[in-house]
């Protein structure tokens, strides 16, 4: 039978043991408290190194990317400024070459008309019946506020008739759809043109006459004038059908 002397011992062991327990608990715990601090505090060093690491990333990027518009924008001007200049140039280059076209194609049928087409025309015509005793080169019209209303190749009259001659050194069916313009221009501002009272035939001539504008002249009531540079000589050709009075 124990004696109360080994109870108190027992206590005494009970009470020691506890006592360490709650000793080693207390140290573990301050343990456990000081690795999350240090976990906390490491955490937070990652952070904040991260978000540096990150801020400076940003930073290069929005360097980088600075310096490319920078250079491309550069680039595009240039590149605009030599294009605008290459246009320029062409441009000018075009508009030379524009001018020396129309400059002799103008100086081309001035002297067609003249040496071809003016010595001959009025008696041809005259042959197949009209009567026209007035020639009249580059005829102009003009509105009653001194506009140009329009102007005419070559253009035959008289009292009675007229005759507006459309002259090109290539003739297309465009040729002859701007020569029925003008024909209706002339008639609608009859006062403007002198034709108040006359009739207004008509004709296209051309060195070089496409086939269907030759065709659809004919089919029109024009005459068709076939000039020869080298013979000097024009052709007249009469429409099939009857002569159109516009």
């Amino acid at each position: 039978m124990a004696t109360l002397e080994d109870v108190e011992k027992t206590l005494d062991r009970i009470t020691r043991s506890m006592e360490e327990s709650d000793k080693a608990w207390r140290e573990s715990r301050a343990e456990n408290e000081r690795v999350l601090a240090e976990s906390r505090a490491e955490r937070e060093r990652v952070r904040a190194e991260t978000e540096r690491v990150l801020a400076a990333s940003r930073a290069d990027t929005e360097r980088a990317r600075a310096e490319t518009e920078r250079a491309l924008a550069e680039k595009l001007a240039a590149s605009r400024a030599e294009t605008e200049r290459i246009l320029a140039e062409s441009r000018a280059d075009t508009e030379r070459a524009i001018k020396a076209w129309v400059s002799r194609v103008g100086n081309d049928i001035g002297y067609i008309v003249e040496v071809v087409l003016l010595p001959g025309i009025r008696q041809k015509m005259n042959d197949f019946g009209h009567n026209f005793n007035r020639l009249c080169p580059r005829y102009q019209c003009y509105r009653k506020d001194g506009r140009r209303l329009l102007e005419v190749d070559v253009l035959l009259e008289n009292g009675t008739e007229t005759m507006a001659v459309e002259v090109k050194t290539r003739l297309t069916k465009d040729g002859v759809q701007d020569h029925v313009t003008r024909l209706k221009t002339m008639r609608d501002n009859e006062a403007a043109t002198n034709l108040i009272g006359k009739k207004l035939y008509s004709a296209v001539a051309g060195l070089n006459i496409d086939s269907d504008a030759s065709n659809m002249a004919l089919d029109l009531g024009m005459y068709v004038i076939e000039m020869h540079e080298d013979k000097k000589l024009i052709h007249v050709i009469k429409p099939d059908v009857e002569l159109r009075i516009w």
